[in-house]
């Protein structure tokens, strides 16, 4: 998978068995005192044992990638340390010492013990963890190559705000916003989750997710288009289908612009099993020209907020027609919350690699959340409104 895949997604995961109020092992003595002490020296030591992974990664330009990733969160692992990735795309190594220390945050005891987050260009966050009375205080710091070399020269200390670690296998927490700017919200995995549906959630879900479209947070199937925004898709799947940036510029503004018939409906066609009949209802469509007009998201209904959750696929089975159908739940670190609403979706995998969505069914809970993060589009009277003849 290629940084781009990574990023998409807009990337991070569910349970098996367990939860954060037991220990799974004894410490293994690797380190005698962790969250102690400053930790700079330490973590250029932690890089320079995983240098050859960095190493071989930059010479093939695969540093970001997930294999890469998943690399390198191993061999932290193995010197002993919890250990995961940015878009929890990677079982966390040695679990058993956060929950330790999450047990010993309820128990109100003294304990310490440090947490590894790799990112995407192959250096780390490093939070060294302490708790007393109840309270939790992190030392956060970072780990950054530059020509080759391993650095470490940020540090900001904090008291945890929100601290929530539930039975499904999620740990939350984020910064007091009195002791530093904006949240530092943080959301790892501790239970180890199957590879298979890691797979199926970065192929099926993380590329179009859920931010700025509805596609999984509505109900719709292949007889019934008409919940789903096709405007709000427009882009993502153009991304999805060719791996690059739509060519339509956001404009303060507003801009209008008309793509051809076949580049448009070839875009939902790949990733639909719909007629342009269909594509024509729910968009507008120029029939002198043989063209569809369309309009990026501009000022006024771009979003308000980029604390979006992430779907993570946490069974599946397959249909005796081919299909295959995702149980997705959407994780919103925003709200500690390891299951802001689950979803079904099916999807029919297609020769060559490519597939279909078929349908959407969000599963009815008392409590699932709504999503406010979701903004509709102008309606063209608003646009008239706001933008006039600029388009």
């Amino acid at each position: 998978m290629n940084r781009r895949g990574v990023i998409v997604l807009c990337i991070f995961l569910t349970l098996l068995t367990g939860g954060c109020g037991r220990s799974s092992g004894p410490d293994d003595g690797v380190r005698k005192e962790e969250g102690a002490g400053m930790p700079f020296e330490e973590s250029i030591q932690i890089a320079k044992g995983y240098r050859d992974i960095y190493k071989k990664a930059v010479k093939e330009d695969a540093v970001g990638t997930f294999e890469t990733t998943r690399l390198i969160v191993e061999r932290i692992g193995k010197e002993g340390y919890a250990a995961s990735d940015f878009y929890n795309q990677v079982n966390m190594e040695n679990p058993e010492k956060v929950r330790m220390f999450a047990r010993q945050v309820e128990e109100k005891k003294e304990a310490g013990v440090s947490l590894f987050i790799v990112n995407d260009s192959g250096g780390f966050t490093r939070y060294d963890l302490k708790t007393a009375n109840g309270n939790v205080d992190v030392l956060k710091s970072s780990l950054y190559w530059e020509g080759g070399v391993p650095k470490s020269d940020y540090k900001e200390a904090y008291r945890t705000k929100t601290w929530v670690c539930d039975e499904e296998g999620y740990l939350f927490f984020e910064r007091n916003s009195l002791t530093g700017a904006g949240s530092g919200r943080v959301a790892v995995r501790l239970q180890p989750l199957d590879d298979s549906c890691r797979e199926l959630n970065r192929k099926y879900l993380l590329p179009a997710g859920y931010h700025q479209n509805n596609m999984f947070t509505t109900d719709w199937d292949e007889d019934d288009y008409r919940n789903l925004n096709l405007y709000d898709l427009y882009e993502k799947l153009y991304t999805m289908k060719t791996g690059k940036a739509a060519p339509y510029e956001f404009a303060l503004t507003g801009r209008t612009y008309e793509v051809p018939e076949e580049e448009f409906e070839a875009v939902f066609q790949d990733f639909f099993q719909i007629d342009s009949q269909a594509i024509r209802q729910r968009t507008t469509y120029y029939e002198e020209k043989n063209t569809y007009e369309y309009r990026p998201r501009g000022l006024y209904d771009k979003g308000t907020t980029p604390d979006v959750p992430f779907p993570e696929v946490v069974s599946y089975e397959e249909n005796e027609d081919g299909t295959l159908k995702l149980t997705v739940n959407a994780v919103w670190p925003k709200k500690s919350l390891e299951k802001a609403f689950r979803h079904e979706v099916v999807v029919r995998p297609l020769n060559g690699g490519g597939y279909q969505y078929v349908s959407n069914h969000v599963v009815p809970s008392d409590e699932n959340v709504e999503p406010e993060w979701y903004m509709d589009r102008l309606t063209e009277e608003q646009w008239q409104e706001y933008y006039g003849g600029n388009g």
